[in-house]
């Protein structure tokens, strides 16, 4: 079991061990990627404790703890954990992102201790790159369809690949289109801006690669910014257009998915849509081909007493 009391945050000389541990365990899951972790630790405030095996990722801010990155625990590593967790006061012993395929074969013995539950806002949006690209299939017809709109438009549109030279552009559009929305949004965001900070500060480090999208010289309607997961498929971390240019979004989710081709992945993860209808509408409209359904795991209320 890990020692709880030996928590800190994580750091950039974490990368390696964490990267290690993540190839060792594959799985599509946007929170298995250690650019996430980093980018989003003083928002979540992230904590780490690892060992030769794996590494547990705590997050203050939820009181969730993460499923261990690397070696799979027994049900029974996961109570001790949990409990100890609880009795420590980080939290009521709740396991985040547990691999829906270990819940399936541990089951029995997950019962014992836990409730098993699921949130469909957590899932991650999974999508065949090679679909984004040919846009087959009536679900995709819209799509098509706007795209032309913009490269009729923009005859003379253009697309960058994410460089030490263009980066502060990128990552000032990204702040600048989260800085356009009304009150409301803008507190909403306020931790987003914070990790798109973090990956402005870091981008090379963390292994970040992105795409700018310029319908005229000098004029930039969107960008994104995405990292590997493994090498069968990447997250999309950031990803912001203006909406005066019909067909952007579009367009530079086709442009995501020929640079993640060019890399030689087959999927892209688009992330959770966290219950916000809009988001829902909006990765639900890409056609997904598949979700990856996380579980939740929560100590049952006799072990608490």
């Amino acid at each position: 079991m890990h020692e709880l009391n030996k928590l800190r945050g994580i750091e950039a000389a974490d990368r390696e061990t964490l990267r290690a541990q993540i190839n060792a365990s594959p799985s599509p899951s946007c929170e298995r990627n250690f650019a996430n972790l980093f980018m989003w630790r003083k928002p979540y405030n992230t904590q780490i404790v690892s060992d030769e095996n794996s590494t547990l990722v705590y997050y203050g801010a939820t009181g969730f703890l993460n499923f261990p990155i690397g070696k799979e625990p027994a049900p029974e590593e996961l109570f001790e954990t949990a409990l100890a967790a609880a009795k420590a006061g980080l939290g009521g012993g709740v396991f985040y992102d547990v691999p829906p395929e270990y819940a399936a074969k541990n089951i029995c013995g997950l019962s014992k201790y836990f409730i098993l539950g699921e949130n469909a806002g957590e899932f991650d949006y999974i999508y065949e790159t090679e679909k984004l690209l040919s846009l087959s299939g009536a679900a995709l017809k819209k799509k098509r369809n706007l795209i032309r709109q913009f490269e009729k438009n923009f005859p003379c549109f253009r697309a960058e690949k994410l460089t030490p030279q263009n980066a502060k552009t990128a990552f000032d559009f990204l702040l600048s289109q989260n800085g356009k929305k009304d009150g409301a949004k803008i507190a909403a965001l306020k931790d987003e801006n914070i990790a798109i900070a973090e990956a402005a500060q870091n981008f090379e480090f963390l292994g970040l690669h992105g795409v700018l999208l310029y319908p005229e010289k000098g004029l930039l309607a969107g960008a994104a910014v995405f990292s590997q997961i493994n090498p069968k498929i990447f997250t999309i971390h950031f990803e912001k257009c203006d909406a005066a240019f019909k067909g952007a979004p579009q367009k530079l989710v086709w442009l995501e998915a020929e640079a993640l081709k060019n890399m030689g992945a087959e999927f892209m993860n688009r992330e959770q849509d966290l219950g916000v209808e809009n988001l829902r509408r909006a990765k639900s409209s890409l056609d997904p081909c598949a979700m990856y359904k996380r579980k939740l795991l929560k100590l049952k209320g006799e072990f608490l007493a």
